[in-house]
């Protein structure tokens, strides 16, 4: 089993992570084709990181090239 403790992150840190990899890479979606993944990958993590009922446009095969951040516009919202 695994501890509570090796899955959490202090708060802030995913925002703080986000805002690096914006200004670093232009968001995750740069950082990702920056080491070397493709649309395939993208959309694999996409559909990962997503819910079915929230994917819409961006859970659409071939949407990586259109989004900067796997699944964060249901994420930016706070929900």
């Amino acid at each position: 089993m695994v501890s509570d403790g090796l899955l959490a992150s202090a708060p802030g840190t995913l925002e703080e992570t986000l805002a690096y990899l914006g200004a670093s890479y232009g968001g995750a979606l740069g950082y990702a084709r920056a080491v070397g993944l493709g649309d395939a990958e993208v959309d694999a993590i996409r559909a990962n990181l997503t819910r079915p009922d929230q994917a819409g446009a961006a859970g659409a095969p071939g949407a990586a090239a259109a989004n900067g951040v796997p699944g964060a516009e249901h994420r930016a919202g706070g929900a």
